[in-house]
C-alpha cells in the first residue's frame, strides 16, 4: 500500500491495528498530531461496480459520507474536528480507492473494557452524559443507523465525560431540530440494546450534551 499520494504530510510510522482485505485502519506511532488513517479498496471486478454510484448526491461514498458526518457534527458543536483530509481515486467514474484521516480522540471507544469502566465509573450521570451527547447529535440534524458502542469514543475531560461519534459511513441529515421520526428512535434504540448487553441502561439526556 503506497501513502505518497497523501497531501499531508503523517509525521511517523503507519501500524494496521484492525481491518480485512478491502478494508483497515492504520494508527500514525511517532512524532506530530495522532491520528488514524482508514482505506477502503474496490478491486476489480465488482468493487469498481460497487461504488460506482456512490458519487452522487443522493448516494456519496462511504468516506464522503463519514467525513460529512465529521465536519456537520463540529460544525454544530457536538463534538471536536477530527476530520483532516480524505482522497478519492477514480477511474471513468469507478471508485477505486478512498481513504480518510482523522484525528485521535484521546480515548478508548465504548465496546472497550476501558470505555465501559469509564461509564461505570461515573454512573448515572456518565449515562445522561452519553445521552446528553446522543440529543444533540440527533438535534444537529444526523442521523445514522450504526449507533453500535464501538462507534463512540468517550474521554475524561475535567471530571467529566466527553464523546465522540465515528464510521458514520450509512448517516445523512435532515432537518436540524427534527425530534419525531423514525430514524431518532431506532438510533436510541439500538444504542439502548448494545448498552443492555454489558449492564448498563441510556439515561436521560439533561442538557445540550457533553462537548
Amino acid at each position: 500500500m503506497e501513502h505518497k499520494r497523501l497531501s499531508i504530510p503523517l509525521a511517523g510510522k503507519l501500524r494496521r491495528i484492525r481491518g480485512s482485505g478491502t478494508s483497515w485502519v492504520e494508527r500514525v506511532e511517532g512524532p506530530g498530531l495522532p491520528c488514524f488513517l482508514k482505506t477502503y479498496l474496490y478491486p476489480w471486478p465488482k468493487g469498481p461496480f460497487r461504488g460506482i454510484f456512490r458519487n452522487t448526491l443522493f448516494a456519496p461514498s462511504r468516506v464522503a459520507r463519514e467525513w460529512r458526518a465529521l465536519k456537520h457534527l463540529a460544525a454544530h458543536g457536538v463534538q471536536p474536528d477530527l476530520a483532516l483530509w480524505r482522497e478519492e481515486r477514480r477511474c471513468l467514474g469507478f471508485l477505486l480507492q478512498a481513504r480518510l484521516l482523522s484525528l485521535d480522540f484521546g480515548g478508548p471507544d465504548l465496546a472497550a473494557p476501558e470505555g465501559i469502566q469509564l461509564l461505570q465509573t461515573h454512573g448515572t450521570k456518565g449515562l445522561q452524559a452519553l445521552a446528553a451527547f446522543v440529543d444533540a447529535l440527533h438535534d444537529s440534524g444526523l442521523r445514522d443507523p450504526d449507533f453500535r458502542l464501538r462507534n463512540f469514543l468517550v474521554r475524561e475531560r475535567g471530571g467529566r465525560l466527553q464523546f465522540a461519534k465515528i464510521d458514520s459511513s450509512s448517516s445523512w441529515l435532515v432537518r436540524p431540530g427534527s425530534s419525531r421520526d423514525r430514524a431518532r428512535k431506532r438510533d436510541r434504540d439500538m444504542l439502548r440494546a448494545e448498552l443492555a448487553e454489558v449492564g448498563l441502561e441510556l439515561g436521560e439526556g439533561t442538557g445540550p450534551g457533553a462537548r
